[in-house]
């Protein structure tokens, strides 16, 4: 099953996509950032990390059974904060 999540910031593009079988991807404007090989949601608690110009990025995806939830925090500050859940 495959996640997203985006969110515009100061005209900036972040994406991060995750799937339960590919790990996941931090993308900011379209280029890729940062990216995990996690398999079958292992491990739960994932971590990506970038920059949005000279800022720095942290992502976390963290998946209880088959669904995620994401926070992503630019310069230390929560911007997002987001679950996907299946009910």
């Amino acid at each position: 099953m495959a996640h997203q999540w985006s969110l515009e910031w100061q005209g900036r593009t972040i994406r991060v996509s995750s799937t339960w079988a590919a790990g996941s991807r931090l993308y900011v404007d379209n280029a890729l950032q940062d990216r995990n090989g996690a398999l079958f949601g292992l491990p739960s608690a994932q971590r990506l990390v970038g920059k949005v110009g000279e800022l720095p990025v942290e992502v976390e995806v963290n998946y209880q059974l088959f669904w995620p939830t994401v926070v992503i925090r630019i310069d230390g500050e929560e911007v997002l904060r987001r679950s996907s859940r299946g009910y």
